[in-house]
């Protein structure tokens, strides 16, 4: 008795699953959800400096490289200093002595993004006016970089990849030689990124 009323019960679990089964493999209705869906554009797009990185600066002067932040005028060399702001906004302070002297330096950029590219842009301006006086400097140049060494330029627009690193080297170099002083500058390096998908 116990035998046939187990069996039963298994036959009529067994029959339910079967026409369950075959109902949804014939069936061919759409299933609707109907709701909300809220998605924030560019909500993972992340890219700023990398304030951990000790930024490298170089010259062509007389003197040699250092980071001086109690500048001396009058004295012949050439001075350059680099420093992050904050993680959007870099700076770059240089002495210059003589004509074509150059002085760089080389900042990080994240892009700390899982999954979007960044097409990079570096805007330069001189702190004192807001615009780089060219009488003096020129040229102001910004480049990207896959390596530190600043070896390699970025390719393919200055686009770099989700989670990549890239180095900005801005050089600045004396057009021409002033009557008076050593000409110093302070200009303020921001790097802009637009995000793309591949």
């Amino acid at each position: 008795m116990q035998k046939r009323r187990t069996f039963t019960v298994m036959a009529i679990l067994i029959a339910v699953l079967i026409l369950g089964v075959g109902y949804a493999a014939i069936t061919t209705d759409p299933l609707n959800l109907n709701g909300t869906v809220n998605v924030k554009a560019n909500a993972d797009f992340t890219v700023v400096y990398d304030t951990t990185h000790q930024v490298a600066v170089s010259n062509t002067g007389t003197g040699s490289t250092f980071v001086d932040t109690d500048v001396t005028p009058n004295v012949t060399r050439t001075v350059v200093t680099g420093a992050y702001s904050s993680t959007t906004l870099a700076t770059m302070t240089v002495w210059l002595d003589y004509t074509h002297r150059e002085a760089s330096a080389v900042y990080k950029i994240d892009n700390n993004s899982t999954e979007l590219n960044a097409s990079l842009r570096a805007t330069i301006t001189n702190v004192a006016d807001g615009e780089v006086e060219e009488e003096f400097f020129d040229p102001v140049e910004a480049e990207f970089f896959t390596d530190a060494n600043c070896s390699t330029a970025l390719t393919s627009g200055d686009v770099i990849g989700p989670n990549e690193s890239a180095y900005l080297k801005v050089t600045v170099r004396l057009a021409k030689t002033p009557l008076d002083d050593i000409t110093g500058a302070t200009f303020n390096i921001v790097t802009t990124a637009t995000p793309e998908v591949d």
